[in-house]
């Protein structure tokens, strides 16, 4: 049962992570904003200043493809890196004004994909995904310590 199970919610997760990626896509198409570009903005958005390698860990992201996306963000405008003083090899990033603008745009769209994803959830059934997603999340970065250290 255990492994069907993983097997299941792999599948399931998998499927529901590319159908939100088509969604935003599809909702953000007229920004230029594809794939996870919305994300890392919203990243930045809620941590002005971060670096490059914030988003790589928040994202469990590679270091080229990050550098790629944040290359891009800052040639459409929406956001300017700058050195760190205190390490000339970091950039820390901020949302531009254009960049900021947007904020409430893709904080809309992601509000209504959620809405659409539980729709026909009462309350006991949201807080109960919530807690075994929390529980599933918990045990996956256990694993992966244990992983780390062997």
């Amino acid at each position: 049962m255990k492994s069907e199970f993983s097997r299941d919610l792999g599948r399931a997760i998998t499927h529901i992570n590319r159908i939100r990626k088509r969604y935003m896509a599809g909702r953000l198409a007229e920004y230029g904003l594809g794939g996870a570009l919305y994300m890392y903005m919203l990243a930045i958005g809620g941590n002005e200043g971060a670096s490059q390698d914030f988003l790589v860990c928040r994202f469990c992201a590679d270091k080229g493809n990050v550098a790629r996306a944040v290359k891009k963000l800052e040639d459409m405008g929406y956001l300017r890196r700058e050195a760190d003083p205190e390490d000339r090899r970091q950039n820390r990033l901020f949302l531009t004004e254009r960049g900021k603008e947007l904020m409430p745009i893709i904080g809309g769209y992601l509000a209504e994909w959620g809405d659409l994803l539980t729709k026909d959830m009462d309350e006991e059934e949201l807080k109960a995904a919530h807690e075994i997603f929390r529980k599933l999340e918990e045990n996956a970065k256990a694993a992966t310590e244990a992983v780390k250290k062997a």
